[in-house]
């Protein structure tokens, strides 16, 4: 009997800390992450009026709806990284 595969689960908390000098890097190296940033970026643009790239570059995450999405923009761009 072959034991079923792990489980790969991804728990992120609502109120983590944005990595300053991290999160600005991940818009300048290529690859998975970075894609995924930029599409959550263009729909951020498109629906909130406001740039995920120029938040993280400026590091401005005081107000809450910016803080909120672009944490949520960051867990979605670290879970495509790793899930590939």
């Amino acid at each position: 009997m072959v034991p079923d595969a792990p489980q790969l689960a991804f728990i992120y908390g609502s109120r983590e800390v944005l990595w300053s000098g991290i999160v600005r890097g991940l818009f300048v190296d290529k690859g998975v992450i970075r894609d995924a940033l930029i599409r959550c970026d263009q729909l951020i643009r498109e629906r909130l009026g406001w740039s995920l790239q120029t938040v993280f570059t400026a590091q401005q995450f005081a107000d809450e709806e910016v803080h909120e999405s672009a944490l949520t923009a960051l867990q979605i761009a670290l879970t495509e990284g790793i899930a590939i």
